[in-house]
């Protein structure tokens, strides 16, 4: 068991059966009683955002995840399709687990596995992974009210705010956490 003041962001522990992520942590002091922990966290069963408050002392059960890697492999309905990369076996992902990382996964993409007792709790990218540019609009000379930077669409579909000078058929380098253009890679 670990006390709950702690914790701190990334931590995960287990409460009532369920797995939380804590993302953000902050300790108040009330006058003539004990502090209050508030947490924001997120429940990784079902992938919602919520914050819980403890009394200072509460203690928690901490979890420890199993870290593996795998290569992303298609898309099947509403399965991702993945490859053990030591065991050589394919397995299934739910696309609900992957929420915001889909328009970055690229086929063959080697990605990290987190899984509690078998089950896979988080699918994380690599932060920054390499594009090939599929569309661009042509760049507007003398355009500078949009701040030199235009919409490219990605292979995967994806769509980023790069350069005016980025044109079809560029390898760019995007930070697949916030989809933000990084650099051209030559």
């Amino acid at each position: 068991m670990i006390n709950i003041s702690d914790l701190r962001p990334g931590n995960i522990y287990s409460e009532d059966g369920s797995l939380y992520q804590v993302l953000e942590y902050m300790h108040q002091k009330i006058a003539r009683g004990t502090g209050k922990v508030v947490l924001k966290v997120k429940n990784l069963s079902s992938g919602s955002t919520l914050r819980k408050a403890y009394q200072s002392g509460i203690k928690v059960e901490p979890v420890q995840l199993e870290t593996s890697t795998a290569q992303f492999l298609y898309v099947n309905q509403d399965q991702a399709v993945f490859l053990d990369t030591s065991s050589y076996e394919q397995f299934e992902v739910e696309v609900a687990l992957l929420e915001g990382k889909m328009p970055y996964l690229k086929e063959g993409m080697e990605v990290t596995l987190r899984k509690y007792e078998e089950v896979i709790v988080e699918v994380t990218l690599p932060i920054k992974h390499e594009y090939m540019v599929n569309d661009a609009p042509p760049d507007a000379r003398g355009d500078s009210a949009s701040g030199g930077v235009k919409e490219v669409i990605l292979e995967t579909g994806a769509t980023v705010k790069a350069p005016m000078f980025i044109k079809k058929g560029d390898m760019i380098r995007v930070d697949t956490r916030n989809g933000k253009y990084i650099e051209r890679v030559k």
